[in-house]
């Protein structure tokens, strides 16, 4: 595989809310009267934001803001969390002055709020060759997850005969026999998450094995593809379906 294209990820100003809700009436708290700082952040999405087992919050993002309010002159931060498909919600209803959470940027949304400089290249696309023309491109956000969801995914296309919107809605699972990258960097042996709509006889079967299994109603990605049909000379997309998720081809 090549790795291709960068992800930049941003951290959102509220001043850009003026565009979309206006800031002059912003109070969300008794917090913010006393000046402290008040940002929205995606709670866990390690390592940016980590929810650590004491309760407390650490990551890049708690440092960077940190500094922010330092930098301002506020007396101190506080977190709001939030779950990234209501986050922008939350800015525009004014909870909080700015986002602090990995995002990539968007034409359609730098429209609407003001992003400041990126600073982090992510790099969590790939580019797959065959006879020496690109193949499949792909992406995904998941943390430890990414590599077993892109490799399930490919794997659907090249040897079950998905095409890519298929391939990117399939269900995968999800081990946790490897260290985590994050925290404790504790390893789960046995521990596997499957789709909640798995067979009774696949589950069954795994538990005979002795694999201990959780279920969710979705475990492939978000994953976003592009399939090149040089046959036919065209494109196809695949999004999965976890919200705001594009593929883009030109």
């Amino acid at each position: 595989m090549i790795r291709s294209c960068q992800n930049r990820v941003a951290l959102l100003s509220l001043w850009a809310a003026v565009a979309v809700a206006g800031i002059a009436t912003f109070n969300p708290s008794h917090a913010r009267a006393q000046g402290v700082l008040v940002v929205g952040a995606d709670l866990g999405a390690n390592p940016y934001i980590i929810n650590n087992p004491d309760g407390t919050i650490s990551g890049f993002n708690v440092d960077l803001v940190t500094e922010v309010a330092k930098r301002m002159g506020r007396p101190g931060v506080q977190i709001i969390g939030a779950p990234f498909a209501s986050i922008f919600a939350g800015l525009e209803a004014k909870k909080y002055e700015f986002i602090a959470a990995p995002v990539t940027l968007t034409q359609q949304r730098s429209e609407a709020m003001l992003f400041v400089e990126g600073y982090i290249a992510t790099d969590y696309q790939f580019l797959t060759m065959k006879d020496g023309l690109p193949y499949l491109a792909m992406a995904v956000q998941g943390g430890d997850t990414q590599d077993q969801n892109l490799l399930q995914f490919f794997l659907n296309v090249v040897e079950f005969g998905m095409d890519v919107q298929q391939a990117v809605e399939a269900a995968n699972i999800t081990s946790y026999q490897m260290r985590n990258s994050f925290g404790d960097h504790k390893t789960e042996p046995g521990r596997l998450t499957l789709r909640d709509d798995t067979p009774s006889w696949v589950r069954h079967e795994l538990r005979t094995m002795g694999y201990r299994l959780e279920f969710d109603d979705r475990t492939s990605g978000p994953i976003n593809a592009i399939f090149f049909d040089w046959k036919h000379g065209s494109f196809w997309g695949g999004s999965s379906n976890h919200g705001e998720d594009y593929g883009i081809a030109w």
